[in-house]
C-alpha cells in the first residue's frame, strides 16, 4: 500500500488516558490498515513526525493540547509551516478558555476546530472518524467497519425498569450540565454521587464511560468538586474561581482552612491564577512548619564522647563533636507541603485508612516477591491503577540513575497533574521530588526510620533552596 492511500492521526498531547481512549475507539471503528494512529507526549517529537509525513505525502490529522512539557503546542503551533492540504488541525486545551483557543486556531488556515477539556469521547471520536474518512482513498467501502462500537451502551442487566430508566436520564442530564459553568460542574458531581450510590457495587465506572462518553478521571474530578465544596455551592459560584483552581484547592492534600483563604481572596475582586496560587501555598505551608518547628519537643541526640581523655593537663577542655542523629518526629504522619509521609509499614491499618480512593499510580518497592498479593492495600488500589513493582533497589550511582530515569517515565506516561500516587517503602528519596515536578500529591509509606529522616532533609533542603 502507497504513503498516499493512507491517513496519519497523530495526538499531541501529555494526557495519558485521553491519548488511550481516543486511540482504543478509533482503532475498533476504523481499519488500521489505512489509518496510521500514534501518540506523543512531547510536542516536539509530534510535529517533527507531521513534517516527516508532509515529506511523504501522507495526510495528517492532528490533535494537539496547548500545554505540554518543555514547549507548549501554541508555541510550535506558532513556529509551523504546514499546509491544509497537507495537515488538519484540531487545538485542545483544559486550560484555556474558548476565545483563546479560536484566536490560536484562526492564526493558521491548516487549524480546523477547537475543543475544550474535558471532552465528551463519543462526540471527539465520532468528528475524528469523519474527517478520517473523507482524506482516506477508498477502492471499497469497508474503512468504517462499524459505528456501533461507539455506540455501545452500559449493560442494565436485572436492574428495576423504572431505575434503567432514572439512570438513562442522568446520564443525558449530566451530559447536558459538563462544562457549561461551574455551578452546572457542581450539579453534575452533584447527579453522579448519586447515581454512584444507585449502581451496583463495582459497575459505575462502566457507566460512566459508556453512559457518559467521558473518562472516568474527569468524571471523579467533578464527584470531588461536589464533595468539598457542595455544602458552600452559593460562594464558590460567585467566588470568581476558575475550575482548573477548584480542581486543585478540592485535592484531598489541601488543608481546609487554606481553602477558606482563597476563596475569600478571589470573592474579594483578587484574581488567583495557578502561579498565584502556587505562592500562596508555599508561604502557607512555611508559616505551619514554622509553628511546628516552635512548638515540637526538642529531641535528645546521641553524643558520642571519649571516657579516657585526660583533662587535667590542661586548663581547656578539648572540644566535643557530637555526632547528631537525625531522629524523626515524634509523630508517625508528616505533612511535607501536599505530600504526606507515613513512618510505618505500608499495610498498616492507619496508613491504608487515610489513602483517598483515587490513586492512579503507585510504585512499591517490596523486599519479597509475593509482597503486593499479601498486602491488604494494593488489591484495593489495583483495580483503579498502574503499578510498578521492583523487588530489589540497587544503590549503585549507574543503576539508582537508570532506576529513577524508569520511574520518572513511569510517573510521566501513567499520570496526570494533580492525582494522588503512592509510594511502598522509597529507596529514593528523589523520588518525591520528582513527583513534585510533575505536580503530583504523594502518600508515602516508610518503616525505616532513617530513611524516612532522609525523606524529610531532601524535602526541606530542596525547599530552602528555592
Amino acid at each position: 500500500m502507497s504513503d498516499r492511500k493512507l491517513v496519519s492521526v497523530i495526538l499531541i498531547d501529555d494526557e495519558r488516558d485521553f491519548n488511550k481512549c481516543v486511540t482504543e475507539i478509533i482503532s475498533k471503528t476504523l481499519n488500521t490498515e489505512r489509518v496510521l494512529l500514534q501518540s506523543f507526549a512531547e510536542g516536539n517529537e509530534g510535529f517533527k513526525q507531521i513534517e516527516e509525513n508532509c515529506r511523504r505525502g501522507i495526510m495528517t490529522i492532528a490533535v494537539i493540547d496547548i500545554i505540554l512539557p518543555q514547549i507548549n503546542g501554541d508555541v510550535l503551533i506558532e513556529q509551523a509551516k504546514f499546509d491544509k492540504k497537507d495537515v488538519l488541525g484540531f487545538v485542545i486545551s483544559a486550560h484555556k478558555t474558548e476565545s483563546e483557543l479560536n484566536s490560536i486556531a484562526a492564526s493558521k488556515e491548516w487549524l480546523e476546530k477547537i475543543y475544550c477539556k474535558p471532552v465528551n469521547y463519543q462526540n471527539f471520536t465520532n468528528e475524528l472518524v469523519r474527517y478520517i474518512s473523507q482524506y482516506v482513498e477508498r477502492e471499497d467501502s469497508d474503512l468504517i467497519e462499524s459505528s456501533s462500537a461507539l455506540d455501545v451502551g452500559f449493560d442494565y442487566g436485572e436492574l428495576d425498569a423504572s431505575l434503567i430508566l432514572h439512570l438513562k436520564e442522568e446520564a443525558t442530564e449530566i451530559k447536558g450540565l459538563i462544562r457549561n459553568t461551574i455551578e452546572s460542574t457542581l450539579e453534575a458531581g452533584k447527579r453522579l454521587t448519586e447515581v454512584k450510590r444507585l449502581l451496583p457495587h463495582g459497575k459505575f465506572r462502566e457507566w460512566v464511560e459508556k453512559e457518559t462518553g467521558f473518562h472516568y478521571t474527569s468524571i471523579a474530578q467533578f464527584m470531588r468538586l461536589w464533595e468539598t465544596f457542595g455544602n458552600r455551592r452559593a460562594d464558590i459560584v460567585n467566588s470568581g474561581l476558575n475550575v482548573t483552581i477548584l480542581y486543585r484547592l478540592a485535592s484531598d492534600s489541601v488543608p481546609e482552612d487554606f481553602r477558606q483563604r482563597v476563596i475569600k481572596l478571589s470573592s474579594s475582586g483578587k484574581k488567583i491564577s495557578v502561579k498565584k496560587l502556587k505562592q500562596m501555598r508555599q508561604v502557607y505551608d512555611e508559616g505551619i512548619a514554622q509553628k511546628e518547628n516552635e512548638s515540637q519537643e526538642e529531641v535528645t541526640v546521641n553524643v558520642n564522647t571519649s571516657a579516657d581523655i585526660d583533662t587535667t593537663k590542661t586548663d581547656k577542655k578539648p572540644e566535643k563533636k557530637p555526632e547528631i542523629v537525625n531522629v524523626i518526629r515524634k509523630k508517625r504522619f508528616i505533612e511535607l507541603g501536599p505530600h504526606l509521609l507515613y513512618c510505618g509499614h505500608p499495610t498498616a491499618r492507619e496508613f491504608s485508612d487515610r489513602l483517598p480512593e483515587d490513586i492512579t499510580f503507585s510504585i512499591a518497592f517490596p523486599m519479597t516477591s509475593d509482597w503486593g498479593e499479601r498486602s491488604s492495600i494494593f488489591p484495593s488500589v489495583y483495580g483503579l491503577t498502574e503499578t510498578i513493582f521492583r523487588n530489589n533497589a540497587p544503590q549503585g550511582e549507574e543503576e539508582v540513575a537508570a532506576n529513577l530515569k524508569f520511574m520518572r517515565s513511569g510517573m510521566k506516561e501513567f499520570t496526570y497533574f494533580q492525582e494522588n500516587i503512592l509510594f511502598a517503602f522509597l529507596p529514593y528519596p528523589k523520588l518525591l521530588l520528582m513527583a513534585h515536578e510533575l505536580e503530583l500529591i504523594c502518600w508515602i509509606a516508610e518503616p525505616n526510620l532513617q530513611r524516612c529522616d532522609e525523606i524529610v532533609k531532601i524535602w526541606e533542603e530542596n525547599r530552602a533552596s528555592r
